[in-house]
């Protein structure tokens, strides 16, 4: 699995105090769950009981295929929302075309030994551009060997699990990181 599970289940945690996380079962038992800045899909199959028990506790079940629930924490207990399948699975489709457009020039990123703005520095190894990544998110990646650019973020898959993360967009830090982008950080 590329994805870290006790990274994924504290992300989830800190989701569920905040903004909330939305987690969909499609009809292939895909569990996909959007925390806002980050995206996980992970096989039904494959999924740990501690993840399944946290959605259950936040979610009071795990959804059935098919089923979609947004979930936030409140001062009287979860909130629990259900929501229609495509609307949840609407994220899902826009990462799929970046994805496809990323295809096109496939972009290999690597992690560099840096922090920018607290944030970790991932290097396109061919065109040497920069994304900065919130280290809170940063620690879903299991495995950083074959991490590519799709859309503003960075995704990496497997056969039983795919995620996304969404990188940081700091336009303060705009100038430092064209100045990093002139410099190889990372091996090819």
């Amino acid at each position: 699995m590329v994805i870290h599970e006790k990274a994924l289940i504290s992300c989830m945690k800190e989701a569920y105090r905040n903004q909330g996380y939305t987690v969909a079962v499609d009809d292939d038992n895909w569990i996909l769950i959007n925390g806002g800045y980050w995206l996980a899909r992970i096989a039904e199959e494959e999924s740990s009981n501690e993840l399944r028990s946290l959605i259950t506790l936040h979610m009071r079940q795990v959804p059935d295929a098919g089923d979609a629930y947004k979930t936030v924490k409140t001062k009287n207990g979860p909130f629990v929302q259900k929501m229609l399948l495509e609307d949840a699975m609407g994220i899902m489709e826009i990462l799929e075309g970046k994805l496809e457009e990323a295809a096109q020039k496939p972009a290999q990123m690597k992690r560099a030994d840096m922090f920018l703005r607290n944030c970790g520095v991932w290097q396109n190894t061919e065109d040497l551009s920069i994304m900065m990544v919130d280290p809170r998110y940063e620690m879903l990646i299991g495995k950083p060997l074959d991490v590519t650019r799709a859309g503003y973020g960075l995704y990496l898959d497997d056969d039983i699990s795919a995620l996304w993360v969404l990188a940081v967009q700091d336009n303060e830090a705009k100038d430092k990181i064209e100045h990093l982008a002139k410099i190889r950080w990372v091996g090819e």
